[in-house]
């Protein structure tokens, strides 16, 4: 949601060349904008997690998903249903979650480089083309393999309670996102203050809109539902 912020802004801002993606009367280069967000890094932001959340459960599904078809205490345990096969539908679903509410942000809710300014800014060719590069490493990959890793456990064999399934499922990523708000990073470049469980979303996502903010636990519902009673197992939960 916010990991390419921080690698555009710190990387390219407005280079030197001047503002010449787009050209517009009445609107100012500023060639001096930096990167006015939370400090920490690429750490700062959710996205970053979820994107390594992904990639290692990725590679954990070329292992798991094969195991329940072939190892019949496996498949017939719901305990290992309730805690691998969570794993791998709740890190989907919150990459997929996290792509939509990425690109509602980009979106309907891109504030201001610098509030100060009035008008409209103009920013460079490179900004955009690093941008958009940043956006495909980290939100549409991450999709690409959460679609993945999704179509192949749909048939994968398993017993349990769907409904349970479900709940753990949705656990996984309320865990990964409870650690992230807890993690302290200061509230900019260089500051000694840092955020609280209580700020840091605010902090990291520029007071971002709680419409678009809702669009991911509302997607990692959504998917965890649709996919847990789309697999085989236990018809009844």
């Amino acid at each position: 949601m916010g990991n390419f912020k921080d690698e555009i802004m710190s990387q390219t801002t407005l280079s030197k060349s001047g503002c010449d993606f787009y050209t517009l009367e009445g609107a100012t280069c500023d060639k001096n904008a930096v990167w006015k967000g939370p400090g920490g890094g690429k750490s700062s932001f959710y996205t970053t997690w979820s994107y390594y959340a992904i990639i290692v459960s990725t590679i954990a599904a070329l292992f798991i998903i094969p195991l329940f078809h072939r190892v019949p205490s496996l498949k017939n345990s719901p305990l290992m249903a309730y805690t691998l096969l969570a794993i791998l539908v709740g890190f989907a679903a919150n990459s997929m979650a996290v792509a939509v509410a990425s690109q509602g942000l980009l979106g309907f809710d891109w504030h201001h480089l610098d509030p100060t300014q009035d008008g409209e800014v103009l920013i460079t060719e490179e900004w955009v083309k690093t941008m958009n590069k940043v956006n495909i490493t980290v939100h549409l990959i991450p999709l690409i393999l959460s679609i993945i890793i999704l179509f192949l456990v749909i048939n994968v064999p398993w017993s349990g309670n769907k409904r349970t399934l479900v709940l753990a499922s949705c656990f996984v990523p309320i865990v990964l996102f409870t650690i992230w708000v807890c993690v302290p990073v200061p509230v900019k470049p260089g500051s000694s203050k840092k955020t609280t469980p209580f700020t840091k979303v605010e902090v990291v996502y520029d007071k971002s809109s709680p419409i678009i903010e809702s669009f991911l636990p509302i997607t990692i519902i959504f998917i965890c539902v649709l996919y847990v009673y789309a697999m085989r197992g236990n018809k009844l939960g």
